[in-house]
């Protein structure tokens, strides 16, 4: 008998190629990072050094944004005032009295009145 696959279309071969399988196989990766990266994140660091690693970040993209001194530079304030609220939080859930006040004040006179300078007014 005759094998049959010659009658198959590229489709069945490969769904992708037909533009089938791209939107399936996008929606399995993003699943996957939702489901398997994410918590495996959070199960290796807690919350309060999450939140720590986070405003590292944002402080260093705040203030690269704001140096370089380009149209959207005013929006810097936004990631620093970010920064300050997570290094905020932090603080207040490891009971460190003296980073409270720091990143309290911070928040407060310097990237809250950089936002409304910058961005609100």
């Amino acid at each position: 008998m005759k094998n049959q696959d010659h009658t198959r279309t590229i489709s069945d071969w490969q769904p992708e190629a037909a533009g089938l399988g791209a939107t399936r196989k996008a929606k399995t990766k993003l699943n996957n990072f939702y489901t398997v990266f994410v918590p495996r994140l959070l199960r290796r660091y807690s919350s309060t050094q999450f939140l720590k690693i986070s405003s590292s970040f944002c402080a260093v993209c705040g203030g690269v944004i704001l140096a370089a001194k380009l149209s959207i530079s005013s929006y810097g304030f936004l990631f620093l005032a970010l920064s300050s609220s997570q290094l905020f939080i932090a603080s207040i859930k490891t009971r460190d009295y003296l980073m409270i006040v720091y990143s309290g004040s911070i928040f407060l006179f310097v990237d809250c009145l950089g936002v409304y300078r910058w961005l609100l007014s």
